[in-house]
């Protein structure tokens, strides 16, 4: 669907039938037409929100807090134009999809607009097994507060390695981690947390994807190799000394430092 100002609206039978719903938004539309649009379908598991601008939030003031969508059978969301106006949200909407097992978020590019820090509720999704995030400075912010006590798959990309530090301290389970640091050509955020080394226990953690600098390295566990005796994470990549700070990453199996 790509709803402009007029919402869409839906007989009863067919909204108990939808199970997957996907909206695009154009400009200006109104998150209350949205509202009106979704709370009849009591069924979907896979709800993505997109935006057709890059410049567009699409979840701005979505939805006001004593108004929350409660999507009991959701197991999938995608959720784009993720902004600091619309995070404290985003963080009741969540928690309130007792099934979900899959997250997918993309953030806008707020960089240079965003000045300082904000704190959110951490939210906790205790089903949710698999991660993906992209985004900037307001998504650093929300690493920093999820817990994901199942999850074994995290895809992240962001500014910060502290902010990846503190996610995967929340990860107990995580068994692959595909991390991609954003191109230093980029601006970091004025207020970005230099890299802090917080060690972490991942016993479970098989493999690990490093992106940066238009490199990538990959590691995987010293098991799979047929060196258990070794323990930790193997990578045939020959790194200079210049790569390893820039980097900044060492790993084994039972303490990640980041």
């Amino acid at each position: 669907m790509f709803p402009a100002r007029n919402t869409v609206v839906l007989a009863p039978s067919i909204s108990q039938a939808i199970t997957k719903v996907k909206i695009t938004f154009r400009r200006n539309y109104s998150h209350h037409a949205l509202l009106n649009m979704l709370e009849p379908c009591t069924n979907p598991k896979e709800l993505w929100i997109g935006a057709l601008s890059i410049s567009t939030t699409a979840l701005d003031s979505f939805p006001s807090p004593h108004r929350v969508i409660i999507l009991p059978n959701l197991t999938e969301i995608t959720l784009s134009g993720i902004s600091k106006l619309n995070t404290d949200t985003l963080t009741t909407i969540l928690p309130r999809c007792a099934l979900l097992s899959s997250v997918v978020l993309r953030g806008t590019d707020l960089v240079t607009a965003q000045a300082a820090p904000f704190e959110i509720p951490p939210p906790e999704l205790l089903r949710v097994t698999s991660l993906d995030a992209t985004g900037q400075a307001v998504l650093d912010a929300l690493l920093e507060q999820l817990f994901l006590p199942e999850a074994g798959t995290l895809r992240v990309t962001c500014f910060s390695s502290s902010a990846v530090s503190h996610l995967l301290r929340r990860c107990p389970r995580a068994r692959t981690l595909d991390v991609d640091f954003t191109h230093p050509s980029q601006t970091p955020a004025p207020y970005a947390l230099p890299s802090v080394h917080l060690s972490v226990t991942l016993p479970y953690l098989s493999h690990v994807h490093v992106h940066y600098r238009d490199r990538s390295i990959s590691f995987i566990s010293s098991e799979a190799e047929g060196r258990p005796d070794e323990g930790g994470l193997l990578t045939q990549a020959e790194l200079n000394q210049d790569e390893i700070d820039a980097i900044n990453v060492g790993v084994t199996m039972t303490d990640l430092v980041l």
